[in-house]
């Protein structure tokens, strides 16, 4: 009776909650903003979605999605506004959490005592997950303290890249670093791997990258004008469309499983 009843508030917590997607990207320019920001749309009519930019050094997301003017997560934790103040903004069908720092001299003071912040901004998200059913957080590309700390609080992380070679070395050194953190008891992997096509797949053995990352769900989304466009959402790619819906699809029953 009682295994039964905690099975019951265990899916009753699953549903509750929101299904949180961290995504890993060792290198700029890999196309995870565009990628993250079109998951969101693509799922955002029927499901209460937040994307999370936490892009602290680039324009990133906050500045595609015209966001940039807007009171950010960074005003409220610092105090530089009223916590009543709305920092979530609307942007077509799913929500919007921006970071951007406009000054020079607040990102300063962010980096003089990064963990710290990073640690207060991951809480807030945290503290809206009952409000959505997806959150899909775009992290710094790199090994900075903001991305490095993300992943390891979240489980559920979604590695992507282009077929370059610069990058998916990069990608097979964190997939090291998580063995290495799975072997100190933080188990971490990655979910799936995501690589944007920009049209030098051929280059790159599709079978050579599946014995590389073993036992890792690999997708390829194809090229999309978007990727070099102002706005970043692939309204007219629908095979763009109709692949990232069947990404999500099977990234969220391995993140229920």
């Amino acid at each position: 009776m009682c295994l039964d009843l905690l099975k019951l508030l265990f899916l009753y917590y699953l549903y509750m909650t929101a299904r949180t997607f961290v995504g890993v990207a060792p290198r700029a320019g890999v196309g995870l903003t565009t990628l993250f920001i079109n998951f969101a749309h693509i799922i955002g009519d029927k499901n209460r979605v937040l994307y999370v930019d936490l892009d602290i050094l680039n324009l990133g997301g906050t500045g595609l999605l015209g966001l940039e003017r807007e009171c950010n997560i960074w005003e409220i934790i610092n105090g530089k506004v009223n916590e009543e103040t709305p920092y979530i903004h609307k942007f077509e069908n799913f929500d919007v959490l921006p970071i951007y720092i406009l000054k020079p001299k607040h990102m300063s003071i962010y980096l003089d005592d990064e963990e710290r912040y990073i640690n207060m901004i991951l809480e807030k998200i945290d503290g809206l997950k009952n409000s959505y059913d997806y959150i899909f957080i775009d992290t710094l590309p790199g090994y900075t303290v903001t991305s490095i700390t993300t992943w390891q609080k979240y489980a559920s992380l979604i590695g992507v890249a282009n077929y370059n070679v610069q990058a998916i070395s990069s990608l097979l050194q964190v997939n090291d670093i998580f063995k290495e953190w799975s072997a100190r008891n933080l188990k971490r992997e990655f979910l799936s791997i995501v690589f944007n096509d920009t049209g030098n797949h051929e280059k790159i053995n599709i079978r050579v990258l599946q014995e590389i990352f073993t036992n890792i769900p690999i997708y390829t989304v194809p090229y999309t004008k978007e990727f070099y466009s102002s706005h970043p959402i692939a309204n007219e790619d629908i095979i763009y469309k109709s692949e990232l819906r069947r990404i999500i699809k099977n990234i969220s029953q391995l993140a229920s499983g």
